[in-house]
């Protein structure tokens, strides 16, 4: 019986200091919010660059039919820094950046897009996409606009 007398304590403390950890891990976010995984939604695009940690890349071709409203912008920071920023009206266009990381998925049989080393681009329904990689940022272009706007896109995404 003398061994299971300290087993009461033994318990005693080991539910306190789980306890002790679990508070720990719930306020640490609370007053550290840059250490929150996300996802976020930004007001600006200033906003997601400072939750992400680098500045998207935005086209400089919109086209009208994708409306006057403006985009939607979604930072997540784990398990990769993302940034997604998504145009919605009679048609769509959805442009995700991450940072680092291999290629997102994608057909290994997607040809590059013409004049343009190191893209793919495929048809999947009524769906185009894009993947382009500008030094070390991911860009993924998803639409279901017409293969000549996605082209313009693309044309604004190059480095100058």
């Amino acid at each position: 019986m003398a061994r299971v007398a300290g087993l009461g304590s033994f318990v005693g403390v080991s539910i306190g200091v789980l306890l002790g950890l679990r508070l720990f891990h719930v306020a640490v976010p609370f007053f550290l919010p840059e250490t929150r995984p996300g996802p976020f939604a930004a007001a600006d695009l200033d906003e997601a660059a400072r939750l992400a940690g680098f500045a998207p890349l935005v086209p400089g071709y919109r086209p009208e039919v994708l409306g006057e409203r403006l985009p939607s912008v979604v930072v997540a920071r784990a398990p990769r820094p993302t940034i997604e920023i998504e145009w919605k009206g009679e048609r769509y266009l959805t442009i995700t950046e991450r940072k680092g990381g291999s290629a997102p998925d994608h057909p290994a049989t997607a040809p590059p897009l013409a004049d343009f080393a190191g893209s793919a681009w495929w048809e999947d329904g009524p769906s185009r996409h894009l993947i382009v990689q500008q030094g070390d940022v991911w860009v993924h272009v998803e639409t279901d606009l017409p293969f000549r706007d996605l082209e313009r896109i693309a044309d604004t995404l190059r480095p100058w």
